[in-house]
């Protein structure tokens, strides 16, 4: 489960750098409203700044599960049997559920924001496509 989560949350990692690098640094992909400029700003911000940390969050879970499978062995104790475990392997198990879930909500929120940062995104092309000058002269059929 912790391997899925550094995977999806490494993918928006990714997507959101070259979402960065592509429309907003290298061909200025900009709407004229502001407040749409400030909310794509945000979200994927907000998106590549929860994939990072979640990712590494994700990398120091695993280990402490790693860690934690490791004790279990060293006790005899199965990870399903909670009633024989000591106790502070108990709270390490409840430390691990509680941030992986964590982790699985802030990676939905990231892959949220990516959506309505691409969604403005999608908007903002619409809103440039419409803007350009059409003709009322159709001049190919004067064309010989």
């Amino acid at each position: 489960m912790i391997n899925l989560l550094i995977v999806l949350n490494l993918v928006l990692c990714a997507a959101s750098g070259v979402f960065i690098i592509k429309y907003l640094f290298a061909n200025f992909m900009w709407s004229k409203s502001t407040t749409r400029n400030i909310v794509m700003g945000i979200c994927i911000a907000a998106s590549l700044l929860m994939s990072f940390n979640y990712m590494y969050t994700g990398f120091i879970i695993q280990g402490k599960h790693e860690q934690l499978e490791y004790d279990l062995k060293r006790v005899n104790v199965a990870i399903e049997d909670k009633a024989s475990m000591p106790s502070y392997l108990q709270e390490d198990l409840e430390f691990i559920n509680k941030i992986t879930k964590e982790i699985i909500t802030f990676t939905v929120a990231g892959y949220i924001c990516f959506l309505i940062s691409s969604a403005i995104l999608v908007n903002t092309k619409a809103e440039r496509n419409k803007d350009k000058h059409v003709s009322k002269w159709n001049l190919d059929k004067f064309r010989g």
